[in-house]
């Protein structure tokens, strides 16, 4: 134990057989101080490379003084105790539309003292979706693996496959107790070309399904679950105004029409068409004297909007790609033009 400036450090000892601490000396406490007690210990799990959390709770009153109207307050604290391997997932993007490509990202732990060099990743695909892989349409779906001291992955896993294998030639040791090995593999699937929207599309990666040593020493507890959702509207459009209004009569704010691509491909020869609304009481949105119409979408589109009119159109747009492969960003352009409130 160590305590802050006029503090008086007490003594502790083991209690419980060794599961426990208890105070066999008096500890003086400064006012205003602190005093901090350091336990170390030796964490073991309950089941071969099966990740354990232990809490370790001191209740209320436990720790008393002198005075005993001070009470002590109930705190707790949990720490993760692993021996070999422990896995995580993650899915991007969260909301792929049918038919599109996801990436899964497994990072892998390697806790022991010992450079793996036969580890196995094998993740049976849900909710039909299919292994991607190889280049197709121009987009590289090639499995990758990132990480210091992480051998090649490769697979023999084909395109179509519901099933993936990932083998590592080389899997790196801890390099101290509180830092293990550690390599993330990235690969491809594409979601159902007919799930539903909101439909689920994903994926965990069960006990026994990361191994090495032949295959006959695996993670004895499964990763988390990803999530990601269905998104059915892979084409769509919103609208927004500036000012947004209330305006007066006569006076011009500009309308931006956005088009948005969940695809990992791009959306051409897109068209809009927008008549202007009227209140009801003969008041009518027209385009401006001057419209000063333009759009950020590529393919040299053509854009209707004469001055004064009710309606506005552009044709042969093209609207980009999803980012990163399909796995990012939805693609997006747009349409700004004025308008008046006549």
């Amino acid at each position: 134990m160590s305590c802050s400036a006029g503090g008086t450090a007490g003594s502790f000892a083991a209690t419980g057989s060794n599961e426990g601490v208890t105070q066999t000396a008096n500890t003086v406490i400064a006012a205003g101080g602190n005093c901090t007690l350091t336990v170390p210990y030796t964490g073991t799990v309950q089941a071969a490379n099966t990740p354990y959390s232990y809490t370790n709770s001191i209740a209320e009153g436990a720790v008393v003084t002198s005075d005993p109207s001070i009470i002590s307050q109930s705190v707790s604290a949990s720490v993760l105790v692993l021996d070999t391997l422990n896995i995580s997932k993650s899915v991007s993007p969260a909301n792929p539309a049918p038919g599109n490509p996801v990436r899964y990202d497994i990072t892998v732990q390697n806790w022991s003292t010992n450079v793996l060099t036969d580890l196995v990743i094998t993740d049976s695909l849900t909710n039909g979706q299919t292994f991607l892989t190889g280049t197709i349409s121009g987009i590289n779906y090639t499995p990758t693996i990132a990480g210091t001291g992480c051998g090649s992955v490769s697979t023999t896993s084909t395109l179509g496959s519901a099933s993936v294998a990932l083998a590592i030639s080389s899997f790196p040791a801890r390099t101290s107790i509180f830092s293990p090995g550690q390599c993330t593999v990235s690969f491809w699937a594409m979601t159902s070309p007919t799930a539903g929207n909101n439909s689920l599309a994903s994926n965990a990666l069960p006990a026994g399904s990361v191994c090495f040593n032949a295959g006959t020493t695996c993670n004895g507890g499964a990763s988390n679950n990803t999530n990601a959702t269905i998104n059915a509207n892979t084409f769509s459009a919103s609208k927004s105004f500036t000012p947004a209004g209330p305006i007066s009569e006569g006076a011009v704010t500009r309308m931006r029409i956005s088009l948005s691509n969940l695809s990992a491909n791009p959306l051409t020869s897109a068209s809009v068409s927008d008549t202007l609304p009227t209140n009801g009481a003969g008041g009518q949105l027209r385009v401006a004297s001057i419209p000063n119409a333009a759009t950020n979408c590529s393919g040299s589109p053509t854009i209707t909007a004469a001055a004064n009119s009710t309606s506005v159109t552009m044709n042969g747009a093209i609207v980009p790609a999803r980012a990163d492969n399909g796995s990012g960003q939805a693609g997006e352009c747009f349409i700004d033009l004025l308008l008046a409130k006549g």
